[in-house]
């Protein structure tokens, strides 16, 4: 079965001494002496300046899921995402979730993830959001729309998303399929993030 973790929140106390820095975790599930299931964790415990921080914490490093182009997905689901920046940027998205899937008109949808900034982004005032929107239809992928909302400002910091749920509304006309959806962010002409999404409205 799929097994969604609610968000949990917990006190960490102060230790008898100082830590800080990067810990890399791996978490090995064995049944019978044959792995059934590997999970690698990299965080930061305490605080490490921007210029310290690697490729890895932006999205660049072969070894992390954070990888630009893998597909992140959960069994049997239609909603994938992945990073699709070309060089290190410093917004990321760390992790992401949707759910029902497919989504339906008429009905809830929650979503929750994270987003990690590595370096206050929008101080110049020229932070843009493009967001381009295509439908599968048969093999081919079609434009329905592109978006480009105003600028923000975005500090050095790490935005867990919590769950936030919404009605999905029903069009006043029949729309069902197989979306894509890249969002790229900005700054000078310079782009500092970047997501892409898959998802299935109504029927795939």
């Amino acid at each position: 079965g799929n097994y969604p973790i609610p968000t949990l929140t917990t006190m960490i106390p102060n230790p008898p001494i100082t830590v800080s820095g990067q810990f890399n975790i791996t978490m090995t599930l064995k049944e019978s002496q044959k792995e059934i299931g590997c999970l690698n964790v990299k965080l930061c415990l305490g605080r490490i300046k921007t210029q310290q921080r690697s490729k890895i914490d932006r999205g660049l490093d072969v070894e992390t899921p954070h990888e630009p182009y893998k597909w992140h997905s959960f069994q049997d689901s239609q909603f994938l995402w992945s990073l699709c920046n070309k060089t290190a940027v410093p917004v990321v998205v760390t992790s992401l979730h949707i759910e029902p899937d497919p989504i339906q008109f008429g009905h809830n949808i929650s979503f929750s993830g994270q987003i990690d900034v590595f370096e206050d982004v929008g101080t110049t005032k020229t932070l843009e959001a493009h967001l381009k929107v295509m439908m599968k239809l048969d093999t081919q992928w079609f434009d329905v729309c592109v978006y480009k909302p105003e600028y923000c400002n975005i500090n050095d910091g790490n935005y867990p998303i919590p769950t936030l749920t919404k009605m999905v509304p029903n069009p006043p006309i029949t729309v069902s399929g197989r979306f894509d959806i890249t969002m790229t962010l900005t700054e000078s002409q310079k782009e500092i993030g970047c997501l892409n999404v898959q998802l299935c409205l109504g029927q795939c």
